[in-house]
């Protein structure tokens, strides 16, 4: 890896400094955010105070062009030439056109207004460009622009849209009070000076003012709308007022409404890169600022770095010597209380390292020595040997052929258990328990007999040194009691599903069931001590360490026919892997 290959300095420099650029950049962006949202919120509140205002500014023009709508009828001359069925003559025409004219000039947005009078079917209009009273006749009161808007209001007075180059369409109906029958019609425009004005005040702050109605007619907008583009949430009837994000000809907005008393919605729209303009600008000086303190930290931290690690590094290199043998070095080092305390606990290990380097010295020899004195120890057991071929040698002499045999078994099996190696042929094995065998049987005579079953191709195989000899050693000491007259072993090497299995069986005593146990527990764990099971834990302890604890032993015992069977298992690939050590 690659930090195997870089000093502790530039990895702790590495890391910190990461971790301070990534703490910097969470700040800039955590900060980002909350400016973002603070800012939104700002703007939504200023936006709504606003409009809250413009909205209540916008009902009270309403509400004075109704009242304005009105003012004929607080002419008591005009209200009596109202009444009559005939022509009018033209003192009563020049009445009308007067009161007509004064209620015209007295406001500076009117566009046109009409006087319809029901009962001779006569209208009298005045506009803006002619300023001079017209007249016209035989006009029915259905065929007079929004008569069944007004005349299904209460107060028979409607505000529409009007369809021309105004603004706003009011028309009020003059009606006889005690019979409500309808007398004359009041129909006026009037021009978007007062929208103009408020959308100006938008426009300074780059916003767009849109004013509609409930059926999402568009009275005014200072951005081109429709009614499918238009935003749903705009004219919803369930609130009061309401804030939004919307898109409109593929422009992030936000969107703020406030429904005024006459059915008509305001709506500021603010589009979000005029919001984000401050933001952004605000964003790219704290990003230049988080780097600037990025790389302050990053410097501070490297040279802090160096500071503390520095001393790691000559102690490193006083190791490097150590390692190259000289053990006369010493570490002297400050900086921190750790680190002397690392300085004194290297000076005792280096110390202690060179004790045990004179006290190996001196084991290896020791142990030079022992081994002379082993060498010289193994003159003893030829002595042995010369004597038992000497009684062999009288044993021919004498004609005892069967003393001769045994001799020389006992000889070739002393022989055996004292050669070195921790592994032998299964041949070898074979050959001396045979030998074995062969003294017992002189011992107990035809109480004892045996047989060996070898599949092909065994013999040849690297097998735990008297491993098997010490199984059928096992089943004669214990198989034979004062019940059992006769025994037969049985000796059995084979292979299956890829296992050899080395078993010896007999038909001695057998074993209880709760000593079974006891054994497997013991085999489980051979390093439990038992005097009782030695030679079983010593052989399980020696399969586990020849095999890497693939191998096991397995123990049987039945009534029904009386037999009791332990077996090796060792895995055929792992026996065939493990060299021999025999010599």
């Amino acid at each position: 890896m690659w930090r195997n290959h870089t000093t502790i300095q530039r990895q702790l420099s590495i890391l910190v400094s990461l971790s301070v650029a990534v703490v910097m950049m969470l700040m800039v962006v955590y900060n980002y955010l909350a400016q973002a949202n603070s800012n939104k919120e700002q703007q939504i509140s200023a936006m709504s105070r606003v409009l809250e205002l413009e909205r209540q500014q916008l009902d009270d023009y309403i509400s004075e062009l109704r009242t304005f709508s009105l003012q004929l009828r607080n002419n008591s001359e005009f209200m009596s030439i109202l009444t009559q069925t005939t022509p009018l003559d033209y003192e009563q025409r020049q009445i009308i056109e007067n009161a007509l004219k004064a209620i015209f000039y007295s406001r500076r947005d009117l566009l046109t207004y009409d006087l319809y009078l029901i009962n001779i079917d006569t209208c009298f209009s005045m506009n803006s460009k002619l300023r001079k009273v017209s007249t016209s006749e035989n006009i029915t009161a259905l065929n007079f622009a929004g008569y069944d808007q007004f005349t299904s209001k209460p107060d028979f007075c409607s505000i529409m849209q009007d369809e021309g180059d105004g603004f706003l369409s009011i028309t009020r109906g003059i009606v006889n009070s005690p019979q409500d029958t309808l007398l004359a019609v009041v129909r006026f425009t009037v021009n978007d000076d007062i929208i103009s004005s408020m959308s100006q005040s938008h426009i300074a702050q780059g916003e767009y003012l849109c004013l509609v109605d409930e059926r999402e007619n568009i009275y005014y907008s200072g951005i081109d709308l429709d009614s499918e583009s238009m935003p749903s949430r705009l004219t919803d009837l369930s609130v009061e007022s309401s804030s939004f994000s919307t898109k409109i000809n593929g422009i992030d907005m936000l969107c703020i409404s406030a429904k005024s008393n006459y059915s008509l919605y305001l709506a500021a729209l603010k589009p979000k890169a005029v919001i984000n303009a401050y933001l952004n600008t605000t964003r790219n000086l704290s990003i230049v600022l988080g780097i600037a303190l990025a790389m302050f930290a990053m410097l501070l931290v490297i040279y802090w770095v160096r500071f503390i690690t520095t001393p790691l590094s000559e102690l490193a290199h006083r190791l490097r010597s150590v390692g190259s043998g000289n053990f006369k070095t010493k570490a002297h080092l400050e900086g921190s209380y750790e680190i002397i305390g690392l300085s004194e606990d290297v000076n005792n290990m280096i110390e202690s390292v060179n004790t045990l380097i004179e006290s190996t010295y001196i084991a290896e020899l020791n142990e030079r020595t022992a081994k002379l004195v082993a060498l010289e120890a193994q003159m003893n057991p030829h002595f042995l040997f010369n004597t038992l071929q000497a009684i062999s040698t009288q044993a021919i002499v004498n004609k005892q052929e069967g003393i001769y045999k045994m001799v020389t078994a006992l000889a070739g099996i002393l022989r055996y258990t004292i050669r070195g190696g921790n592994l032998t042929t299964l041949d070898t094995e074979l050959d001396n328990i045979e030998k074995y065998l062969m003294l017992q049987q002189a011992r107990f005579g035809d109480k004892l007999t045996y047989e060996l079953i070898v599949d092909a191709g065994l013999r040849e195989l690297n097998v735990p040194k008297l491993g098997v000899l010490s199984l059928a050693e096992n089943s004669i000491v214990h198989g034979f009691t004062n019940d059992v007259d006769t025994i037969h072993v049985k000796i059995q090497c084979s292979v299956l599903h890829s296992n050899v299995y080395l078993s010896v069986s007999d038909s001695g005593y057998g074993i209880r069931p709760d000593k079974i146990e006891e054994l497997r527990v013991a085999l489980d764990k051979p390093t439990t001590f038992n005097p009782q099971n030695i030679g079983l834990t010593n052989l399980a302890s020696r399969l586990k360490l020849l095999y890497n604890g693939s191998a096991r032993i397995k123990i049987t015992s039945s009534d029904a026919p009386r037999q009791t069977k332990i077996t090796m298992i060792i895995p055929l690939e792992v026996m065939k892997n493990v060299q021999s050590t025999d010599h």
